[in-house]
Formats: C-alpha cells, structure tokens, sequence
C-alpha cells in the first residue's frame, strides 16, 4: 500500500521545543543554534479585529514562511520522521516495498511536506504506520488531515481488506494519487485527458493576455518565454502524447500570428521554420515534441552513468536491464510512462553514446562495438585481404602504437 500524507499548515506547526532538539545533535554550534533560535522565536504579532488592532503577542510555534533558513529547517524537521521508520526498518518491523527481487527497499519518499509511505498491506503494518505517525505529530506539533491523505492498495489487495486496512489507518482509499511534485502518478495507461491539464493552463495564459494590444516581437516572447516553458516541468520524466503537444503546438501558433476565436490570421510561414534557431533563420521557438525527447534522453544519461540514485536503482531492478555498461532497454508489454518515453528514445541515446576503454577490465574485443579513431595506415591496408572492405574490420590502437585488426 502507498499513502499520501497530507499535512495541515505544515510550516505554522512546528513546535520550537522540537526544532531546538532538532539542531542540536546535528553538529552546529551552540551558539549557531541560539542564534537561529532567536530568528524563529523573536517575532511577535497582533489581529486587527473589527478594525481595532489587538495586543502583541508571541506564538509558541511555527517557522516564517519567506525566510531563507525556513526550508532547510523544515527539512530537518521531517527528517526525524525519515529516521524514524529507517529504525523499524532496520528493526524488521516495517515491511517496506520492493520492485523486483533484488530492488532496494522503498518505506517513503519525502520531499519537504509531500510524503509518500510504503508498507505492507496488513492490519500489523497499518497499525505500526498509524502509531509513528501519530508519535511523530505528538512531538513536532504537526497535524495530520484526514479527509485529505489518501491511501492506495495495489491489485493483490481484495475490497475486504482495503476496507479493513482504512478503517485502521482512519484514511480514504483512493484508486489515483493524483499528482506528487506537481507531476500525475499515474496508474493506468495514459491518453489525451492525462495531460489534458497543460492544455488547460496554456489556455488560462492565453485568456489573460490580450494578443490584439501585443507586438508580434512581443507575441513571440511570450511564447518563447512561457507558453513553451509550462509543459517542460512535466516533460523531464513523461512521455507526452503526441496530440497534447500538437495542441499545445497550435495554441501557440495561433497566438504567434495574432489569430483570435473571432478570426483566424494567415501564417506567414511554416510551423517548423519558426522552431529553428535564429541563425538558422527561425525565431527560436522550441518544438515541444523534441524537447520532450531531450529530457527523456537526460534521464536516459542519468542511467548510464555510474550513480548510486534511488530511483535508477528501482528502474533497473523493475525492468531486469543487467549490470551493462549499455544496459539493454526494451520494451514490456507492461510498463510505466517513464520507460515508454526510455524505449523510445534509447536509440537515439546508444548512438550517440562512447565509452572510455579505461583499463580494459570491463571491455569485451569480440561482443563490444568499436569506433574508427582514423583513417586506416598503408601499411594496415596491405596486410588485410582485398576482399575485406573498411566496413567489415573493426580495429583499435594498443598503447604502444601496434595496429590490430579483425574482422
């Protein structure tokens, strides 16, 4: 089961005896910690009440919203919550979620107050997450809101103990998390109405400005500057259908060439003109369809590259890619958003991709793929049988100068 925690005012909450024994073990200095102690607790206010301002008082909690150190004290807040369940992880009381036999453990993913927590869907593991919860709360002067945290059961999980395991928890079950970092989680395969909410923004943006009382410079400003940019944040870790970006798309040209509902302005040039780069004639106007490629492509490279991130980990243990250097990515007959988007741009990410031959430890001479580093030597093209074109030979330069082929 996966439960989305919602918190009630989660910055106006925080006890100050918590963040003072939140610092301290943390190594700062004790005169640091009295020092950003006297930032919290210094301040004061009053309620203008019928008109009539009330007297100061000072609060007992909460952490200023706007401040600079507000987020990072938040965070350290939180994390006792992280360090507790890693305790009755490590314990082995909380079952937490694996995706593939040797996956790493996933108990919860928190991002200042989104919380996402992972368990078994069991009576015992209700109880335990319901317990730390409430533990947590009690000590942090957080609040959690009921009607609000969602939770949600994976297929295995039969109607009877769903309702079991939320009458426990006392949270809703829901059959869609909705959206997590402001991204859909999505659970089902996606279709035009997924994203139908980046249409719906680019239409908000295009009725609050008024294209009649713009420059067509200013029209292509602001379509560079915002109408191209509000799908790029969901773009870095979707794959977006092709007919939400030609939606998009259209807005945007529509809006470039000062077309209105009314009537419908002549396009002075094709679409694809006006994506190229200025030097290239165009007007810089990013195509929203190979943008969505690049970051996909980004993610592909965080892949690649020897990293010890959470979710690769969780991706190459769901999927089976291997240890490969070049892991192998196709596609399954079930599969999430994010690996549909990495089967399809994989291609383009293994051409252009080289590897180093280091110390050689990882290479192979007869299964890997080697590049031309130059033009074959005279002397090389003479030895190597006239039959056997430079397609055929794959060949590499040793360390000390010696040429050798084969085919």
């Amino acid at each position: 089961m996966a439960i989305k925690v919602d918190l009630e005012k989660a910055y106006d909450r925080v006890n100050w005896e918590f963040l003072k024994d939140t610092l301290l073990p943390t190594g700062l200095a004790t005169s640091v910690v009295e020092l950003i102690m006297e930032c919290v607790t210094s301040a004061s206010m009053d309620i203008l009440w019928n008109g009539t301002r009330t007297e100061e008082f000072k609060p007992s909690r909460w952490i200023r919203q706007g401040d600079p150190q507000s987020p990072y004290l938040f965070v350290l807040c939180i994390e006792r919550l992280g360090h507790l369940i890693n305790i009755v992880v490590e314990n082995k009381e909380w079952h937490p979620m694996k995706l593939g036999k040797n996956g790493p453990p996933l108990s919860h993913l928190f991002f200042a107050d989104d919380l996402l927590i992972f368990a078994e869907a069991s009576v015992d593991q209700a109880n335990l997450v319901s317990n730390i919860l409430d533990h947590f709360c009690m000590a942090s002067g957080q609040k959690i809101i009921y009607e609000k945290t969602r939770c949600f059961f994976s297929k295995n999980v039969s109607h009877t103990r769903r309702r079991e395991l939320s009458q426990a928890l006392n949270f809703s079950v829901t059959a869609d998390l909705g959206k997590y970092l402001g991204v859909p989680v999505l659970h089902k395969k996606v279709s035009k109405s997924t994203f139908k909410y980046i249409l719906d923004k680019t239409n908000n943006r295009l009725n609050a400005w008024k294209e009649k009382s713009l420059s067509m410079a200013g029209r292509v400003v602001l379509a560079k500057s915002f109408l191209a940019a509000l799908p790029n944040y969901t773009m870095q870790t979707a794959l977006i259908p092709a007919s939400t970006c030609e939606a998009v798309e259209r807005k945007m040209r529509g809006f470039v060439w000062g077309s209105s509902q009314e009537k419908r302005e002549i396009h002075a040039t094709s679409w694809s003109v006006v994506c190229r780069e200025k030097k290239a004639g165009g007007l810089g106007i990013r195509n929203l369809r190979m943008t969505n490629k690049a970051n996909l492509m980004k993610i592909g490279h965080r892949i690649l590259t020897p990293r010890n991130e959470l979710w690769v980990q969780v991706i190459k243990n769901k999927y089976k890619v291997g240890n490969d250097l070049i892991p192998n990515i196709q596609r399954k007959v079930v599969c999430s958003n994010l690996w549909l988007g990495l089967n399809r741009v994989w291609p383009m990410i293994c051409d252009r991709s080289r590897i180093m031959v280091g110390n050689g430890k990882g290479t192979s001479f007869w299964k890997d793929k080697w590049l031309k580093i130059g033009p074959l030597e005279n002397h090389i093209i003479q030895e190597i049988p006239s039959a056997i074109s430079d397609a055929d030979i794959a060949y590499m330069v040793y360390p000390r100068g010696e040429w050798k082929w084969q085919v």
